[in-house]
């Protein structure tokens, strides 16, 4: 089988976790039932256990035989009386950093003057270096030593000492339990749940490599101080757990456990299986949903009792209780809502509400005492936690259709406080006309029958179905569409509003013919009623203004947009909300339009009145971003680092860091960071948000294009070439999937083409380039920003190599450049030094010298030492310097252009030569 066939990798995964999940005498059976005639299949899991064939297998092994595997080499050590500085192996002990009833852990040091490393050893009992024990070691080796996870604290080493003692040498792991870190920090639940679901990926891994942890609590789930999750112990957690709080275990004979974490069948002595580390999580997740263990109970009998006969309350239900614990050192403590709720940073109420739901499923289905009704594996659980992040329908419970249609609605309704559903949709116009109580009474009843056509056409719908094949939502709208029409032919006003709900949809889905059609409808009944001001002709002008925007037509969406503003003013006050959400999608479209000092004024007002009302909200959190790139896009870094840093930090709150507006503010604040020079950090932000765009709209989808282009002009510019270029064609790839506007065709193709430049192929970019062009000229007739960057890039290559029409795509650059605005944005200057090296071509020192210039200011800033623009520019200055005859200026650009060659990744000899040749001629020489 292979590794690259996902299909087959799922089928032996899940044949695995059954088989694995069977007791041993039950294997045969289930393993002939999951494998079938599939002799392929039988023959890969019949090599993954033939290690365990001997005897039981590993998963049931007693702690002293499961950690046996770990001893790999068998080395002497000089006998003494005091473990302190004594040599273990190639280690030296510095001092003890923990104990338990199995051994201690020490501190220790590398010894042989190969290299400084720093290491946990842990030392055993005497009694585990039998025959039997060390003959399974190297049956087993091999598979312990799959466990490579970021995750995973690693096994670097093992032994015997002098005295006989069993040792490990383990990776040292800083950091506190994840419980104590989440309290200490007072994270909020969407700032926990994606540290749960890191440690679940990284038990995932350990079971697909046929390791079971057994021991999951939060004394071996770590946190760092960076924020960062480490998994101690994979298995050996038995070996050195001991008994936890003074309970005594000797029922359970060697097989060591943590009773207040223990499965149901680990308390009865049954056989462990991945199971068992799925309820095992389950408990660690309600611990940090609530501050509660799911079972109360101080002996090992009152555990195992709670445990085996009584249901766990729900998360939402238990974080109202109060609870004394008394600890096994006397001390006593107790756990009240009050104190709960603060150290997540909410109230007791918010936070029952919070859990109330889906939480409430998730940890209870983890939590099952029967192993079959639990998650099937820890990935699904981790899974299951990232859908309800993205506002999306959990795999295992809530399958009802309101409870799917809710999570539909809510992860496609992004900042629009007039769009909380399908049928709420248009039951926002009663907040719409308060301050005219007759027209608020009219619309009100509108509304109310807009939202009952709405629930009649879209009754019977699974909006999940799509999942499975049954239905798409695309046609489900069209079909409400053509009822619509069909139906409400003589009642106009919920005709043309039922329609404009319809058509902002389909700007959602991305079906933009179809938006536009349905907008442009319900605009043109609207118009036609009266001439009264109307909240929903409002709507539908917000509405057809946005659908402009995604169309890249800035100017019309603004034009659409200032008539919405005006009709809210005049309608709802200035300082309403829905009038501010329009007045934030007017700036948005301003700045888009290049119109920066404008679209600066309109946030900057908008910003004020929302805070000038006490407003944290979505909105207020949304204009801060955009404002924040505005001034991003003017150069003003700092300013714009402040209010889009503030933006994301109000929106992680609120939404955590899986969400849509969070994802926008990532990228947004990745770009000012990147254009500031903060390169790591940049590039950290961009990795970050690639995962967030995956888990919220998979690998097709217009964002994920957006994600990619982003991250691939980043990667260019720090010279990350091979790897830009992949993703350039993934992102490419992606557009040819969906229906995408022409202009992001436009700008991949332009995307691609500079990076086939750059990597040496003039004739691949030549191609590129103009087929980018051709889009432009099609999709933006009046012309795109970043339309300047592909005619610089085109007069370059033509020029160059004396193509016929070398002459009338340079002056075509030119004209392009002289008309573009002072204001213009700064990544569109990405193209300059080109343009600038045809201006030389054609004796135009000048022109060439400002497009240097320029160029090197932008390059300077933005451009790691090494760049190669950075090293064409300041070389290319140079020379236009030398030929105006000013050479004491030359020297300083051609000293520069000659670092950052030489700086270069990837030298080029030639470029090198000449940058040396024309520095000679600076300092007098021929």
């Amino acid at each position: 089988m292979s590794s690259a066939d996902p299909d087959r990798w799922r089928a032996l995964e899940a044949a695995l976790e059954a088989v694995l999940q069977a007791s041993p005498e039950q294997r045969p059976e289930v393993l002939s039932r999951v494998c079938g005639d599939d002799h392929d299949l039988r023959r890969e899991i019949d090599s993954m256990l033939a290690a365990y064939r001997a005897g039981d297998d590993f998963l049931e092994l007693p702690a002293e035989a499961f950690a046996a595997p770990l001893i790999e080499t068998i080395a002497e050590e000089p006998e003494g009386a005091d473990d302190r500085d004594r040599i273990v192996g190639r280690y030296r002990l510095v001092e003890e950093i923990g104990h338990g009833g199995m051994g201690t852990v020490w501190l220790a040091e590398r010894a042989d003057g190969q290299f400084d490393q720093r290491v946990a050893i842990k030392f055993v009992k005497r009694g585990m270096d039998s025959d039997g024990i060390l003959a399974r070691f190297r049956r087993e080796r091999q598979i312990l030593a799959r466990l490579e996870h970021a995750n995973i604290a690693r096994l670097l080493d093992g032994g015997v000492s002098g005295d006989g003692r069993p040792y490990f040498v383990m990776e040292l792991v800083g950091g506190i339990p994840i419980t104590d870190y989440c309290d200490r920090q007072r994270l909020s639940i969407e700032e926990r749940l994606p540290l749960f679901a890191a440690a679940c990926h990284a038990v995932q891994h350990a079971h697909r490599n046929l390791v079971v942890h057994r021991d999951l609590k939060p004394h071996n789930v770590l946190v760092s101080d960076q924020g960062a999750i480490k998994l101690l112990d994979f298995g050996i957690a038995k070996l050195l757990g001991g008994a936890e709080d003074g309970v005594t275990i000797a029922a359970q004979g060697s097989d060591l456990l943590t009773p207040q974490y223990a499965s149901p069948e680990q308390l009865r002595g049954e056989p462990v299986s991945t199971a068992s580390d799925i309820y095992q999580l389950g408990v660690l997740l309600y611990e940090l949903l609530t501050g509660h263990r799911p079972y109360r109970g101080r002996t090992l009998d009152e555990i195992r009792r709670a445990v085996l006969e009584s249901e766990p309350q729900g998360p939402s239900t238990a974080v109202r209780r109060s609870e004394r614990i008394v600890h096994r050192d006397g001390t006593t403590e107790t756990i009240e809502p009050k104190l709960v709720s603060r150290s997540r940073d909410t109230t007791p109420e918010r936070l029952r509400r919070r859990l109330r739901g889906d939480l409430d499923t998730i940890a209870t289905t983890a939590l099952r005492k029967e192993p079959e009704r639990r998650y099937p594996s820890a990935e699904a659980l981790a899974e299951d936690i990232e859908r309800h992040l993205a506002h999306l329908p959990i795999r295992f419970g809530g399958d009802r259709f309101g409870y799917r249609t809710a999570k539909f609605v809510r992860r496609n309704r992004i900042g629009v406080a007039a769009a909380a559903g399908l049928v709420a949709l248009s039951a926002v116009y009663l907040l719409q006309v308060r301050r005219e109580r007759d027209r608020a009474r009219l619309e009100a009843a509108k509304a109310t029958q807009s939202a009952q056509i709405l629930r009649g056409f879209f009754e019977g719908w699974d909006p999940d179905a799509a999942d499975r094949g049954e239905v798409n939502a695309r046609m489900v709208l069209s079909a409400a569409a053509r009822r619509a029409e069909r139906e409400l032919a003589g009642q106009p006003e919920l005709q043309a509003a039922t329609l404009s709900i319809l058509g902002e949809l389909h700007t959602w889905l991305g079906r933009l013919e179809q938006a536009n059609s349905l907008l442009t409808r319900a605009l043109a009944i609207q118009e036609q009623l009266d001439n009264r001001p109307s909240a929903d002709l409002a709507a539908t002008l917000a509405r057809r203004g946005s659908l402009l925007s995604v169309q890249g037509d800035f100017t019309q969406a603004a034009a659409s947009l200032r008539r919405a503003l005006d009709l809210n003013r005049r309608l709802l006050g200035p300082r309403h909300a829905e009038t501010l959400r329009v007045q934030r999608e007017l700036g948005t479209a301003l700045r888009r339009d290049d119109h920066l000092s404008d679209a600066e004024r309109v946030l900057r007002d908008a910003l004020d009145m929302l805070r000038g009302r006490g407003d944290a909200s979505a909105l207020a959190a949304e204009t801060a971003r955009d404002l924040g790139y505005t001034l991003f896009q003017q150069a003003r870094y700092d300013e714009a680092i402040a209010n889009l840093r503030s933006a994301l930090a109000e929106q992680q709150r609120m939404f955590g860091n899986v969400h849509v507006a969070t994802l926008y503010t990532m990228r947004m604040l990745a770009s000012a960071l990147r254009d500031r020079g903060d390169l790591e950090a940049a590039e950290a932000l961009y990795r970050e948000s690639q995962q967030i765009t995956r888990i919220l709209y998979g690998e097709n989808h217009l964002e994920m294009y957006y994600t990619g282009i982003s991250f691939s002009t980043f990667l260019e510019r720090t010279g990350e070439l091979e790897e830009a270029e992949r993703l350039a064609r993934e992102s490419l790839a992606i557009l040819g999937r969906i229906h995408a506007p022409e202009v992001d065709t436009a700008l991949q193709l332009g995307q691609l083409g500079s990076i086939r430049l750059n990597r040496g192929h003039p004739l691949d970019a030549e191609g590129l380039l103009r087929r980018s062009l051709a889009v432009f000229d099609r999709a933006a007739p009046s012309g795109h920003p970043e339309e300047g960057d592909v005619l610089n890039r085109l007069a370059f290559i033509l020029l160059g190599r004396g193509a016929a029409d070398a002459d009338a795509m340079y002056r075509r650059a030119v004209a392009f450049d002289r008309a573009r605005p002072q204001g213009s944005p700064v990544f569109v200057t990405d193209g300059l030094h080109f343009l600038a090296w045809a201006r030389h071509r054609k004796r135009d020192l000048a022109g060439a010298e400002a497009n240097y210039r320029r160029a090197l200011d932008v390059y300077r800033r933005q451009l790691p030492d090494g760049h190669v623009y950075r090293a064409a520019a300041a070389t290319g200055l140079g020379a236009v310097l030398l030929d105006a005859g000013r050479p004491a200026e030359a020297e300083r650009c051609l000293r520069e252009g000659l670092t950052q060659w030489e700086a270069a990744q990837r030298p080029e000899p030639n470029q090198i030569a000449e940058a040396r040749a024309l520095l000679k001629r600076s300092l007098g020489g021929s």
